[in-house]
């Protein structure tokens, strides 16, 4: 099973190699690190956080996917994908961030709808 992760995952790349997503370079302050408490991710299903996944834009989810489901470092995913380390490190902030931004606003529809009903 473990090759079969390995080819989707390199064709992934391949292909979003192809899309030339990544285009541009930034550097981060890795200091500012968003926290997302847990409790948000109690009332989301698996399919939920996959949905708020695949709104981001494709560079920013393909480097989030690689380092938070596929466990690569920044080196890696830089070498593997032609951008630096400090690009790579951008994008998963900005995915913290977007993903943040996302789970504020579906806190708080519940609360009204809590406050409501």
């Amino acid at each position: 099973m473990g090759w079969i992760k390995t080819i989707v995952v390199n064709c992934c790349i391949d292909f979003s190699k192809k899309k030339n997503i990544f285009s541009r370079s930034a550097d981060i302050n890795v200091e500012n690190e968003i926290i997302i408490f847990p409790d948000v991710f109690d009332r989301l299903s698996g399919r939920d956080v996959q949905q708020l996944v695949s709104q981001l834009p494709p560079a920013t989810a393909t480097v989030f996917n690689l380092y938070v489901y596929e466990g690569f470092t920044h080196k890696q995913i830089g070498e593997q994908l032609g951008i630096s380390d400090g690009t790579s490190k951008w994008h998963l902030s900005e995915a913290k961030k977007i993903l943040k931004q996302k789970l504020e606003k579906i806190s708080e529809t519940e609360l009204k709808t809590n406050a409501a009903g």
